[in-house]
């Protein structure tokens, strides 16, 4: 299964907020489990889900979905 956008900026945004997935799980309230999921792709946040990433990282809902076209 191909990484989606939304996949590596929230990867890229955890780790330039320098958090580790449980920690940014613990932040927003989600369990470190549940991002893996998000960031393997193994499952999509609800609404609710993405305003608590969306809080824990202090960004705004485009910067999940813009394409950087940098290549992992």
């Amino acid at each position: 299964m191909p990484t989606t956008t939304f996949q590596r900026n929230l990867r890229r945004l955890r780790l330039m907020a320098k958090m580790t997935q449980n920690e940014l799980g613990i932040k927003s309230g989600l369990g470190a489990a549940t991002i893996g999921h998000y960031e393997n792709g193994r499952r999509e946040p609800s609404l609710a889900n993405l305003r608590a990433l969306q809080e824990a990282l202090q960004c705004g809902y485009p910067a999940f979905f813009k394409n950087t076209n940098k290549p992992e």
